[in-house]
């Protein structure tokens, strides 16, 4: 009788340490969420909608570093030219867009005047 006694607050005694070693093991779940899969899936979605939303013409930079217009756009393909080479790209290795998307401006928007008469990516040769 004694040894069914000290096997049952044994198994006693290791629920309870189960049960306050779980919202340590909850709490450690929700920030993974936040901190690791929540972003990397925000970052997933926009490169999707920056793939979706290209179109001919579009100035581009790969992940390799060539910048280039996209000529033709295939399934997963795009030709783009950089300078006077066309190249072949996997429509995953895009990384931007180079040239702004047009907005309109609205008449309460502030107009903000971005050019920098220093500086010009124009000015120097490759």
């Amino acid at each position: 009788m004694g040894l069914n006694l000290a096997l049952l607050t044994g198994a006693t005694s290791s629920a309870a340490g189960l049960m306050s070693f779980l919202p340590t093991m909850l709490l450690f779940a929700v920030l993974l969420y936040f901190m690791i899969y929540r972003p990397q899936k925000k970052r997933q979605q926009n490169a999707q909608n920056l793939l979706n939303s290209l179109a001919v013409g579009d100035k581009v930079q790969t992940i390799g570093g060539f910048i280039g217009e996209v000529l033709v756009m295939e399934d997963d393909e795009f030709v783009i030219l950089s300078e006077e080479t066309k190249l072949r790209i996997k429509k995953n290795a895009v990384a931007i867009r180079v040239n702004p998307v047009t907005e309109t401006v609205t008449e309460n928007a502030p107009v903000v005047d971005d050019e920098d008469d220093d500086f010009k990516i124009d000015d120097f040769e490759i």
